[in-house]
C-alpha cells in the first residue's frame, strides 16, 4: 500500500483496473504512461496483465509508444504478457502490429543513420585520398627540389674552386711572384749575355810568353774593347727592353684576370648564389 502511494495515478488506476480514469489521466498527463514500478513493469504492463480492453491499451500506448518495446526485469514486453495472458486477439494483433511497426520505424532509423555513416565515411575517404594525392605531389616536388638544390649545390662548389684558384693567381701575382716561364726565360736571356760579354772580354786579351802586346794590337785592343762596350751597352738596353715587356705583359695578365673574377663574381650575385656583400 505504501509502494501504490509512490507510484503515479496512471499507474494506480491501471494496477485498479480503473479503466476509464485511465484513459482521462493518459490523455491528460502522458508522462505517467513512461513510469516502471520495482520490477520493471510499466502502466501497459499491467494493463497487459489484467486483460484490458482495446480502448484503454490505446489510451495508454498513444501516451507512450516506446512502452510498447520496454522490457521488465524477467524481460517480458507487454506483448508478451498479453499473449502469456491470453488477452484478446484484438489487443494481441493490435500489439503485434504496433510492434512490428515500431521495429520498422527503429530499422529505418538504423538504416539512415547508417546510410549517413557511410557516406560520411565515403567523404572522408575522399578527402584522406586527396590529402594523400597532396603529399605525393609535395613528396615529388621535394625530391625534385632536392635533386635541384643539389646541382645547384655541385655547381657552387665547381664555381668556388675555380675562383679559389683564381684567387691563387690573384694573389701570387699581387705578391709580385714571378712566373716560372717569365722567371726561366730572364734567366737564360742573363746567362746567355753574361756569356757573350765574357768571351768578348777573354779575346781581347793574350799573352805571348811574357811579351807585351803591340801597339797595333793595343790599337786593335782599343777598337776592340769600345766594340765590346758598345755591344754591352746595347744588351743592356736590349736586356732592360724585354724586362719592361714582361713586367708589362705580366701587369696585363694580372688586370685581365682581375677583371674575370669580377665578372664572375657580379654573375654568381645576380644568381643569387652569393650574398651582396660578398
Amino acid at each position: 500500500y505504501l509502494e501504490m502511494q509512490n507510484d503515479p495515478p496512471l499507474y494506480n488506476y491501471a494496477y485498479k483496473c480503473e479503466y476509464d480514469k485511465v484513459i482521462v489521466r493518459a490523455r491528460k498527463h502522458p508522462g505517467e504512461a513512461s513510469y516502471r514500478d520495482e520490477i520493471g513493469d510499466s502502466t501497459l504492463h499491467n494493463l497487459a496483465h489484467y486483460n484490458a480492453p482495446i480502448k484503454v491499451i490505446k489510451a495508454v500506448y498513444e501516451a507512450n509508444p516506446a512502452a510498447l518495446t520496454s522490457k521488465n526485469d524477467q524481460g517480458h514486453t507487454p506483448l508478451d504478457v498479453a499473449v502469456a495472458r491470453k488477452n484478446c486477439s484484438e489487443v494481441i494483433n493490435f500489439l503485434k502490429d504496433e510492434h512490428q511497426h515500431i521495429k520498422m520505424v527503429e530499422m529505418d532509423k538504423m538504416l539512415s543513420s547508417l546510410q549517413f555513416t557511410v557516406k560520411t565515411m565515403s567523404n572522408r575517404n575522399d578527402a584522406l585520398s586527396q590529402k594523400v594525392d597532396f603529399l605525393t605531389e609535395n613528396c615529388v616536388n621535394c625530391l625534385r627540389d632536392n635533386a635541384s638544390l643539389k646541382m645547384q649545390a655541385e655547381k657552387v662548389e665547381l664555381t668556388c674552386n675555380v675562383l679559389k684558384n683564381e684567387l691563387k693567381e690573384v694573389k701570387r701575382a699581387i705578391s709580385n711572384e714571378v712566373d716560372p716561364n717569365i722567371e726561366r726565360q730572364i734567366m737564360t736571356f742573363f746567362r746567355t749575355n753574361m756569356n757573350n760579354n765574357s768571351s768578348r772580354r777573354s779575346s781581347n786579351f793574350r799573352s805571348d810568353d811574357g811579351l807585351t802586346l803591340s801597339a797595333e794590337e793595343d790599337v786593335k785592343e782599343n777598337d776592340s774593347t769600345t766594340d765590346s762596350g758598345n755591344d754591352s751597352a746595347n744588351s743592356d738596353i736590349d736586356h732592360n727592353k724585354k724586362v719592361k715587356t714582361l713586367r708589362i705583359d705580366m701587369e696585363r695578365e694580372l688586370q685581365n684576370t682581375r677583371n674575370r673574377l669580377q665578372r664572375r663574381l657580379a654573375n654568381l650575385r645576380e644568381d643569387g648564389l652569393i650574398g651582396k656583400n660578398t
